[in-house]
């Protein structure tokens, strides 16, 4: 189920390459934790 709710960033910590963990305080549902998926620009190595 999606729910739209307003929420402030507490923290965000880097998860892999590309992806990162963020701990958001929202207004329905209080601190959650969310893993964002491919926000980190990921540059080819050479």
């Amino acid at each position: 189920m999606t729910h739209k709710t307003n929420g402030i960033v507490l923290r965000t910590v880097k998860f892999g390459e590309t992806s990162v963990i963020v701990t958001i305080c929202t207004e329905l549902f209080g601190v959650q934790s969310y893993i964002v998926n491919g926000v980190r620009i990921s540059t080819p190595k050479r």
